[in-house]
């Protein structure tokens, strides 16, 4: 008779772990915020005198000169930023109307200050007809929207 005898070892078996840690991290920006400190303004014109009027030079008949829109940007200092104006016209509510080309002042490329804040002026530009017909006397107004982003 043959005897087979089987012998099974067992070796314990070990396993080795490293361990090491990690951070993560985020920043949140400060928000871009716009506020309006002033309205555009046109100077005041005769009916009948056409031509390109502008907000940021000459004087009115009433000796008042034209206005700027003003806004100040808020946000991450030293952080440049995008701006977008949408078209304007402006109209006396009886047919009658104008455009406005708008000019960002100062131009591109836009930061906001070391401080936090930065001033945009929105200059405007029309051109009035001469005649009486297709710009009559009266107030002419319209409305603009201007977005700034990151």
């Amino acid at each position: 008779m043959l005897l087979v005898i089987v012998c099974i070892m067992t070796m314990p078996v070990v396993l080795e772990a490293t361990q090491v840690n990690f951070t993560s991290s985020i920043y949140l920006q400060k928000r871009i915020s716009l506020s309006r400190t002033q309205n555009m303004v046109f100077p005041k014109i005769v009916e009948g005198v056409g031509g390109t009027i502008y907000t940021y030079t000459g004087v009115g008949i009433d000796g008042q000169p034209g206005q700027n829109a003003i806004f100040v940007v808020s946000g991450e200092p030293n952080k440049t930023f995008y701006v977008s104006t949408s078209s304007v016209t402006m109209s006396d509510g009886a047919g009658h109307s104008m455009s406005v080309s708008i000019v960002i002042d100062p131009a591109s490329p836009w930061a906001i200050g070391t401080g936090g804040s930065t001033t945009l002026n929105l200059k405007g530009r029309t051109t009035v007809s001469s005649s009486k017909i297709t710009h009559p006397k009266g107030s002419y107004i319209g409305t603009g929207t201007i977005t700034v982003n990151y």
